[in-house]
């Protein structure tokens, strides 16, 4: 006996596939099978939709001098560039994952000149809480906020289907 899948539900893939549009954001460098802990993770997300936040991986870097905003952006771009997984997207059915070749990445900025440590504090709350979009990517998010012309405080907010502790690792030291 088959139990009936509610449409939102991923395992469900017979509606979510027909969306399915792995070239929506432009050429594929590489698609492939997910592997077995991607599956088990992905499994997990769809018997409990919550269960995803506990997958976010976040870390606050704090930076002391002065930010040449632009090229900050031109150098997570090219990190993304060189690390795929930050370029990974996931199919609806939980079996595939497919690299984009587009990397470029939208990078939240938030003056936080007054209230630093209230705005610091939403905003960490905030990545923590809020899933990331395994299906349209991209499954990492970051933030900048300025406490003055000086300091800066970076978050960064992975999926662990993605990254790690090796890999974040890896990410920071790059």
């Amino acid at each position: 006996m088959q139990k009936d899948l509610p449409e939102n539900n991923i395992l469900n893939t017979d509606s979510r596939m027909e969306k399915l549009d792995p070239f929506r954001d432009g050429e594929l460098s590489y698609s492939g099978l997910m592997t077995p802990e991607q599956r088990e993770i992905w499994i997990h997300m769809q018997i409990d939709p919550q269960a995803t936040l506990c997958y976010n991986e976040c870390v606050s870097l704090d930076l002391a001098g002065e930010l040449n905003v632009e090229a900050f952006k031109k150098a997570i771009n090219l990190l993304c560039i060189r690390h795929e997984s930050l370029r990974m997207t996931f199919s609806p059915n939980g079996k595939f994952f497919f690299i984009n070749s587009n990397a470029k990445v939208d990078i939240n900025f938030i003056d936080a000149t007054e209230d630093f440590e209230l705005k610091t504090a939403q905003r960490k709350k905030e990545q923590v809480e809020s899933p990331l979009d395994l299906l349209k990517g991209p499954c990492f998010r970051i933030d900048l906020l300025k406490k003055s012309e000086t300091q800066w405080t970076v978050l960064l907010c992975l999926h662990h289907i993605i990254c790690d502790g090796w890999s974040m690792a890896v990410l920071l030291n790059d």
